[in-house]
C-alpha cells in the first residue's frame, strides 16, 4: 500500500511538472506571437495606410510642364524633420473620356489642363469631354488623399 501511495503522489507531482513545464511554453508562445505582430504592425505601419499625404504635408502645388503633370510638397519625414518631394500624377490620374478625373493608368491626364490642388488633396483641372464633337469643357476635381501617401518624406502612390 505504501508503494502505491508513493507510486500515486510520484505520478502527481509527474503531472504537476508536465503541467507547468506546458504552462510556460504556451505563455512563452503567446509572448513570441503578440511581439512578432507588434514588431510587424511598426514595420509596415505606413505601407498599410492609404493615401492621406495631406495629413502630413503642406505646400502643396501641381505644375504642368511639357504634358508632364507633377505634385510638389513639403513633407514630414517619420524623424520629424521636413523634405520637400515630388510625384510625377500622369501614370495614376487621367480622363475618362467624359471630361472627369479618374484613377487610371494609361496616362489620359493629357486631355486636362489649368491644374490645381488645395490643401485637402483635392486636385482641380479643365478636361475636355472627347465623347461629343463641339462640348464644353468639364471641370472636374479628384481627391489625391485616396491614393498618394506620404512614406517618410516621399510622395507615393498607394
Amino acid at each position: 500500500m505504501t508503494t502505491r501511495l508513493n507510486l500515486t503522489k510520484t505520478t502527481n507531482n509527474s503531472q504537476r511538472q508536465i503541467m507547468k513545464t506546458l504552462g510556460l511554453v504556451l505563455k512563452s508562445t503567446i509572448a513570441f506571437l503578440f511581439a512578432v505582430c507588434l514588431s510587424l504592425n511598426l514595420l509596415i505601419g505606413n505601407a498599410l495606410a492609404a493615401g492621406q499625404f495631406s495629413n502630413t504635408c503642406t505646400d502643396t502645388s501641381v505644375s504642368e510642364s511639357f504634358g508632364q503633370v507633377t505634385l510638389s510638397a513639403v513633407c514630414e519625414k517619420k524623424d520629424g524633420s521636413y523634405v520637400k518631394t515630388s510625384i510625377l500624377l500622369n501614370p495614376y490620374i487621367g480622363n475618362d473620356g467624359k471630361g472627369n478625373l479618374i484613377w487610371t493608368t494609361d496616362n489620359r491626364i493629357l486631355n486636362c489642363f489649368d491644374f490645381g490642388v488645395s490643401g485637402d488633396g483635392l486636385v482641380n483641372a479643365t478636361c475636355f469631354n472627347l465623347t461629343q464633337r463641339n462640348s464644353d469643357d468639364v471641370s472636374s476635381s479628384i481627391d489625391l488623399d485616396d491614393h498618394i501617401a506620404n512614406i517618410d518624406g516621399q510622395l507615393q502612390y498607394e
